[in-house]
């Protein structure tokens, strides 16, 4: 997968991700690098509130042309895309089954990656998923609770991601019941058995091997921090520490 066009920080975790080159505009779409079809480039994702999403893209969506020529890498999606300029208007083809779909994008101007997230997550339905504990055990990322989850992203060697749980298990520890706790990682099983053997962490564990949670959260980089509401839906995110001591405060109100 990478997040060609997504424009978000350089991954930590993943060697996969945006491209050194800086578009001029931005059009929201996320690729499949790992398609079976090589000679296709498939839609991931299509951000939402995009103008892939206005123009009516779609996730699965296989780019057949882009502004007149076949890109079959997002490398090549971002050359073509690096000579437009937010206002440009542009025509994509897309195949999607049997049938094949002309749309015009209004390219935009590159957003900043917290505005993406917002755009893109806040408000919206937590994505339903079932990860594992480092035991092998399920642990489902819940969608509907009576207290709020902090969906924590991190990494055995993310040096702020322990700075981010410290914070979180004082919290709790101060007001237990104010919300609850799910801690992802992409890391081997092995790896985080013993980080928490020297590293213990009372919340609850996952991992994320097949990083469809990093994927549904577009988690680029660590530390990364949303917030599920009661009613499944996602409240708030960050990547920053700095705003992780306001979310903590509104989950206990303090």
């Amino acid at each position: 997968m990478t997040a060609g066009l997504l424009i978000l920080p350089e991954v930590a975790a993943d060697e996969s991700g945006p491209s050194d080159r800086a578009s001029s505009g931005w059009v929201g779409l996320v690729f499949d690098n790992h398609s079976d079809d090589s000679a296709r480039l498939t839609v991931e994702t299509v951000l939402r509130r995009s103008p892939a999403h206005r123009a009516g893209l779609r996730d699965g969506d296989q780019i057949r042309e882009f502004d007149g020529k076949r890109p079959s890498t997002s490398a090549e999606f971002e050359e073509i895309l690096s000579h437009s300029s937010p206002g440009d208007r542009t025509d994509i083809v897309v195949a999607r089954g049997d049938d094949t779909h002309r749309f015009q994008l209004a390219v935009d101007e590159v957003l900043p990656p917290s505005e993406v997230l917002q755009l893109h997550l806040v408000g919206y339905p937590a994505p339903s998923l079932t990860l594992k504990d480092p035991d092998g055990e399920a642990q489902p990322l819940r969608r509907e609770s009576e207290s709020p989850l902090v969906v924590e992203f991190w990494a055995t060697w993310c040096a702020v991601c322990e700075h981010v749980s410290k914070r979180l298990e004082d919290a709790l520890a101060d007001s237990p019941e104010s919300f609850d706790v799910i801690s992802i990682t992409a890391e081997d099983a092995s790896t985080v058995r013993q980080h928490l053997e020297d590293t213990p962490k009372p919340q609850k564990v996952g991992i994320d091997g097949d990083r469809r949670a990093h994927h549904a959260f577009l988690v680029q980089s660590y530390p990364f921090v949303a917030v599920v509401g009661t009613d499944g839906r996602i409240e708030a995110v960050t990547t920053r520490l700095s705003e992780v001591d306001g979310i903590i405060a509104d989950l206990t109100d303090e």
